[in-house]
């Protein structure tokens, strides 16, 4: 079938604007809407902090370090270790 395909003229373009959460109060909308790099570095950290954990937790297990407690620390280490890459990207990102 010829012509079926997505040409330049048949694209629409639609501009969305980010609006917060209705359960928020317009104070906090209003700091939400100011800070964009804090929300770029809480949805990175989220992503990161996870993987960093899981990471870590691999290592630890991969190390012989089986008790719960080592995984506890290699987890929260992980997520520490987050912090500043999540930032330091966001802030690559928002430079960029």
């Amino acid at each position: 079938m010829r012509g079926m395909g997505v040409r330049g003229r048949d694209v629409i373009q639609i501009k969305a604007k980010a609006v917060p959460p209705p359960y928020l109060s317009s104070r906090k909308r209003e700091t939400l809407r100011e800070q964009p790099m804090v929300r770029l570095f809480l949805l990175i950290y989220t992503v990161a902090s996870t993987t960093l954990a899981g990471v870590a937790i691999i290592a630890a297990l991969t190390a012989g370090m089986v008790d719960g407690k080592s995984i506890i620390v290699a987890a929260v280490a992980g997520a520490v270790l987050a912090l500043p890459a999540s930032w330091f990207v966001a802030k690559q990102l928002q430079g960029a």
